[in-house]
């Protein structure tokens, strides 16, 4: 390397002098040894002058033009696009903002170092386009993160701030985090249509952590489309667990959903991944940091008699039933959650006990508050409401009224929670011709927005230790706990 010279007219002399101390040290240092090392096309002794957007001398790191890393790179293809120069030391980079135009290949850069200097961030070509984000920094930084008790080994060099270059559009650079976080787990709630999944799988892929399901209705292979699950592309971009993996026909619960997601949360933690745990259901989130009722298991036979009893029954009449039998349970169901009246009532059939005695036992919890944080993204709500209405219409012009035409067609018992998925109802009603397809569009709006105000009162009062933030700010907040 000939020259590292400070770039532009605003740089202070100081920061010059500090360019021309590293060039000095870089040379005497280190000279050509590593280009004694390489093959014929590094023996051929290129120089190249780097120009620096950031001088040492202000805070921050270095950022080199990218047709010069390009440069760079070509001449240690021999060596796979990997520059070897002194110890490896991986730390967190200043905050520069990047003033090159790169494509979205940047996403491949690797970090190395120059001894005990400075570290660079590698470019890498593709497709005849580089990643032009190559940072430098001094180790006095590096020490000083040490001494403060910071990680300094875990760390990733890049810090992703402002916008790249026009080549991708107006993206976002994310910040980098380590490999090993400090907590056990992030939990991210919020009502239907808050963009949880995109945070998710933001932070997945920043943290190379895996996105877990916590949603009653995701789980259910039967219904991509009128759940919001994920799509096939949104999965690929992130590893995706508990998603789409029950069949319609299966009676879904908390204690099944807890029996599942525990030896998954073992497997992430063994591979050294951070489990990200999102859904819009709080009674998920509930037992994974409280635990779940010790109700005994309701005999097989039980539960078919209970429920060939029940069949034909509106939600009222089976209410009005429980509360017959077990009024302190009945009077803590709403009439119109036959789902849990069933619950109810299967219990009581099978032990001759209110289920709410039951439910002050608790068994133990997965996750610990502490080492679990919770987010939940509360959008206002006419915004909210206005995203509930146009998701929902997006659901129809994608296959939606096709996907419970097949679920229809399977026969299932109408109590099965798959059947009462929001939309669902609605739209089989226009399937056998009892309602216009307008008309289920609007009670399908409507049931999901009265579910997104149950999802609020149930965080407030259920889940306090999560912590409620606006989807703009969101990643914000995950900066601060992970």
């Amino acid at each position: 390397m000939r020259a590292v010279g400070a770039h532009g007219a605003h740089q202070f002399a100081s920061a010059g002098r500090e360019s021309d101390a590293l060039r000095n040290h870089l040379r005497d240092d280190f000279g050509v040894q590593p280009f004694q090392q390489r093959d014929a096309l590094a023996k051929s002794g290129l120089e190249f002058n780097l120009a620096a957007h950031g001088a040492l001398g202000d805070r921050r790191h270095m950022l080199f033009h990218a047709d010069i890393i390009g440069e760079l790179v070509d001449t240690f293809l021999p060596d796979h696009g990997r520059i070897h120069i002194g110890q490896k030391k991986f730390f967190a980079a200043g905050r520069s903002r990047l003033h090159d135009h790169i494509d979205g290949c940047a996403l491949q850069r690797r970090a190395d170092t120059l001894g005990e200097v400075a570290v660079v961030c590698c470019a890498l070509r593709c497709e005849g386009k580089v990643g032009g984000n190559a940072g430098c920094e001094p180790i006095r930084f590096r020490r000083r993160r040490q001494r403060a008790g910071g990680s300094v080994e875990q760390s990733l060099i890049e810090h992703r701030a402002g916008g790249i270059g026009n080549e991708c559009g107006d993206k976002r650079h994310e910040r980098a985090f380590g490999t090993v976080s400090r907590i056990s787990a992030l939990l991210i709630a919020g009502p239907t249509a808050s963009g949880k999944s995109a945070l998710a799988i933001r932070v997945a892929q920043a943290v190379g952590g895996v996105v877990v399901n916590a949603d009653s209705m995701q789980v259910y292979r039967d219904l991509r489309i009128i759940t919001a699950r994920p799509t096939l592309e949104e999965e690929a971009a992130a590893p995706h667990r508990l998603f789409g993996h029950v069949d319609g026909a299966v009676n879904y619960s908390v204690g099944r959903f807890l029996a599942d997601v525990e030896p998954v949360l073992a497997e992430i933690r063994g591979q050294g991944r951070l489990p990200i745990l999102t859904g819009g259901t709080g009674m998920y989130f509930k037992a994974l940091l409280r635990g779940l009722s010790d109700i005994p298991a309701v005999p097989e036979a039980v539960r078919a008699q209970v429920r060939a009893e029940s069949e034909g029954l509106s939600p009222p009449e089976l209410h009005a039933r429980l509360a017959a039998r077990d009024p302190q349970t009945a009077a803590r169901l709403r009439p119109s959650d036959p789902q849990r009246i069933l619950r109810a009532l299967e219990v009581f059939e099978a032990t001759g006990q209110p289920l709410a005695s039951f439910q002050a036992k608790r068994g133990p919890a997965l996750l610990d508050a502490a080492s679990a944080p919770g987010i939940f993204l509360a959008p206002p709500r006419e915004i909210l409401k206005a995203r509930i209405d146009r998701r929902f219409l997006e659901m129809m012009q994608t296959g939606a009224v096709e996907e419970v035409e097949r679920l229809a067609a399977r026969g299932l018992d109408p109590a099965l929670p798959v059947m009462r998925a929001h939309g669902v109802p609605g739209l089989i009603d226009y399937l056998r011709g009892n309602t216009t397809l307008e008309a289920a569009i609007e009670r399908g709006q409507k049931d999901t927005r009265a579910y997104s105000k149950r999802q609020f009162t149930f965080v407030r009062h259920q889940l306090p230790e999560f912590a409620m933030v606006s989807p703009e700010k969101a990643w914000e907040a995950v900066q601060q706990v992970i």
